[in-house]
């Protein structure tokens, strides 16, 4: 997958996230006393991040690990390879990292 796919591909993640919480927005404005917590499409999503794993040969959930935890790289988190750490912050250091991983596994 060369990087412009990929970034498409989590550009689209992020739209739908985005989306999502504005209708989480919306039902907080028509009841702020709610707690109730939006769940459309989660699984959609989480179907969607899961074939883009497949894609990259991302046998370890990655994909999901930057769009969930490292919040599309807004978190700055550390990524270790072979004793390296590899801050990600963005889309192509996430893209850069996991085409590292993806040859150490041919190597192997």
């Amino acid at each position: 997958m060369t990087f412009e796919e990929f970034q498409y591909h989590i550009n689209s993640i992020k739209n739908f996230m985005s989306e999502l919480d504005a209708f989480d927005n919306l039902l907080r404005v028509i009841s702020p006393s709610g707690t109730c917590v939006c769940e459309i499409g989660s699984t959609l999503i989480d179907d969607y991040i899961k074939l883009v794993e497949k894609l990259l040969n991302d046998d370890d959930e990655c994909v999901s690990w930057f769009v969930f935890e490292n919040k599309f790289g807004e978190s700055k988190l550390a990524f270790r390879i072979d004793g390296i750490e590899y801050i990600i912050a963005n889309e192509k250091d996430f893209y850069d990292v996991i085409q590292k991983i993806s040859e150490k596994k041919l190597m192997n």
